[in-house]
């Protein structure tokens, strides 16, 4: 079975969309993939070190870059196996599984109900905009702002599900552990601005500051690592977020008025619990939609709510720039 490295015959457009040239793999690591090999397949893909035997009329009808690549002559492909021409890419073999296996379950497009891991949609945005399969980046697009959204009811939603969303999630959890590092680092190329701020976010509750500069494993054992400039824009972002919480909730806090109080002694001491747990939660996250009745007096307690929520909701419309983003409303997404 040959695997000698070969480049098409393509135009300067294709060219530019994507270098599918990689050294070559020993033939002896080469496998075939157990689910995506078809005998009458017409093209076979090589990611690392695993072959897809695929339709060729099935991958250009849903992606542009394949379709251009389908006009490419016959003679132009170096390596040929069982009369297939071979293409050599550089993506990794898991998200080319994931991304056939929508391909190959069209009537998931739409399936409102059906949901998929991060890890998935990571690589559905992955290859949809490497190689411009546009219906499948659209969706990979619209999933991922839904889970990491612009509004803050959304956001304290989303960390606060219902049980319908406990339950849809439940069997999903462990193949969505660490997925941070890997959405940030291809967010901005594939065109998702709008999700980056909720997705620092959340980098910032799953993991400290030691392991965004030191990097994570992944649920399949593999490493993965940020840039130093993200990591820059990250530990900033930090500290910009820490300050700004202390003077917009610690502070007022603090300083709460308890004129009009029933039991003011009572209500200092509740008052301190909260701003301890603030404390906690600034130095790891932003601060959770998580006040509840701490058995203030009925004259304190809306008075507390209410300026917790007002803190919030300043760091939330200032959070973008915290990172160096434009506004919230000027952020762009390839789909807008």
């Amino acid at each position: 079975m040959s695997s000698t490295s070969h480049k098409p015959e393509a135009d300067s457009a294709r060219e530019s969309c994507v270098e599918l040239y990689i050294p070559s793999v020993p033939a002896d690591y080469i496998t075939r993939s157990q689910k995506f090999w078809f005998e009458d397949g017409s093209v076979i893909v090589q990611a690392e070190s695993t072959q897809f035997r695929l339709y060729r009329g099935l991958l250009a009808k849903h992606s542009t870059f394949f379709n251009d690549l389908s006009q490419v002559s016959q003679p132009a492909w170096e390596t040929m196996i069982e009369g297939c021409p071979v293409i050599i890419v550089s993506d990794r073999a898991k998200d080319w599984h994931n991304l056939l296996t929508l391909v190959h379950h069209l009537h998931d497009y739409a399936d409102t109900n059906h949901s998929y891991s991060i890890f998935e949609l990571i690589s559905f945005l992955r290859l949809g905009h490497k190689y411009q399969f546009d219906r499948i980046r659209l969706m990979a697009s619209r999933a991922l702002k839904h889970r990491f959204p612009c509004k803050l009811r959304d956001w304290d939603s989303s960390c606060n599900p219902s049980m319908d969303q406990i339950v849809s999630s439940a069997a999903d959890s462990s193949a969505s552990h660490n997925f941070e590092f890997e959405l940030i680092n291809i967010a901005p190329d594939a065109g998702l601005q709008t999700i980056l701020p909720a997705v620092y976010l959340k980098c910032f509750s799953s993991h400290g500051l030691k392991k965004i500069f030191s990097g994570i494993t992944l649920p399949d054992g593999t490493s993965s690592s940020l840039s130093p400039t993200t990591q820059a824009t990250l530990s900033i972002g930090h500290e910009k977020l820490i300050l700004a919480s202390i003077d917009l909730l610690i502070k007022p806090l603090l300083s709460f008025n308890y004129s009009g109080c029933k039991n003011t002694d009572n209500c200092r001491v509740q008052c301190a619990g909260i701003v301890s747990r603030y404390i906690t939660q600034i130095l790891t996250e932003f601060a959770s939609d998580g006040f509840e009745d701490e058995d203030f007096c009925w004259g304190c307690m809306p008075k507390i709510a209410s300026l917790i929520a007002e803190g919030r909701k300043k760091l939330w419309d200032m959070l973008p720039s915290y990172f160096g983003l434009p506004k919230w409303d000027k952020l762009k997404d390839w789909d807008d």
